[in-house]
């Protein structure tokens, strides 16, 4: 799906309440960025994956999370991996979230499979309707908001 098919959607949806197509791509953005987090925290396959960890190796872009979170014998600090035990060589497939890439243009690809499609629409469209862009943790308050977007995930999933 484009950028620009998902920003269709999201004009059916808020009514057409932005001036122009370009002006949601901030929102669309700001849907990649959530979903991916609320992903990660539910350590789900569509945002994690997996790397070889070396001592002062540079940490994934986009990194959110180890998965599990205590896990491994390394830490990171300042953008790099640093292992608990220097005299290891290399700690293999450590597995870890990350936040999709945000988008840049109407004719980019959304980074994420079609079956987020709605989720994606709802985020966007709840910001847009909104006027707000706010952290995770701040949109754990809305918990109907979080419960809605939960469910959207779940349906997406196929129920799972």
């Amino acid at each position: 799906m484009t950028v620009q098919q998902l920003v269709n959607r999201v004009n059916l949806e808020t009514d057409e309440l932005l001036d122009g197509d370009e002006e949601n791509i901030q929102y669309i953005n700001y849907a990649i960025t959530l979903l991916s987090q609320f992903l990660a925290s539910m350590a789900d396959a569509e945002v994690m994956d997996m790397v070889n960890v070396k001592e002062n190796a540079p940490i994934p872009e986009r990194f959110i999370s180890l998965i599990p979170p205590n896990g491994y014998p390394i830490y990171a600090m300042s953008n790099k991996w640093h292992l608990l035990n220097p005299d290891d060589y290399e700690i293999k497939n450590v597995r870890y979230t990350y936040a999709k890439a945000p988008v840049s243009s109407l004719h980019d690809n959304v980074p994420f499979d079609d079956i987020f499609a709605d989720v994606l629409t709802l985020i966007a469209s709840y910001a847009i309707k909104k006027k707000i862009m706010m952290p995770m943790e701040s949109c754990q308050q809305d918990k109907a908001f979080v419960e809605e977007v939960m469910a959207a995930i779940k349906a997406a999933k196929g129920g799972v």
